[in-house]
C-alpha cells in the first residue's frame, strides 16, 4: 500500500491519507519546512520522481512522489 493524498492540519500535529496498492517507487515526507520541501522535490525530480500530491498546513508541508 501506498499514499495517493495526504493532507494534514494543526500544523502537522495530524495527517490523513488515502492509501491505494502500490504501484512502482514511491516516497512520501512529512512535517517537512519550506526549505526541506524545496530540497527533498530537487532531489527526487533529478532521481525521476514526479510529485503527485502536495499539502501545506501553517508552517509544514506533506508530500508524495512517485515514479
Amino acid at each position: 500500500m501506498m499514499p495517493s493524498i495526504v493532507t494534514c492540519a494543526s500544523n502537522g500535529a495530524t495527517y490523513n491519507a488515502n492509501w491505494v496498492p502500490s504501484q512502482g517507487s514511491w516516497v512520501s515526507y512529512h512535517g517537512m519546512s519550506a526549505t526541506d520541501f524545496l530540497t527533498k522535490n530537487a532531489m527526487l525530480t533529478a532521481q525521476g520522481f514526479t510529485r503527485t500530491s502536495t499539502y501545506t498546513c501553517g508552517t509544514v508541508t506533506v508530500a508524495v512522489w512517485r515514479k
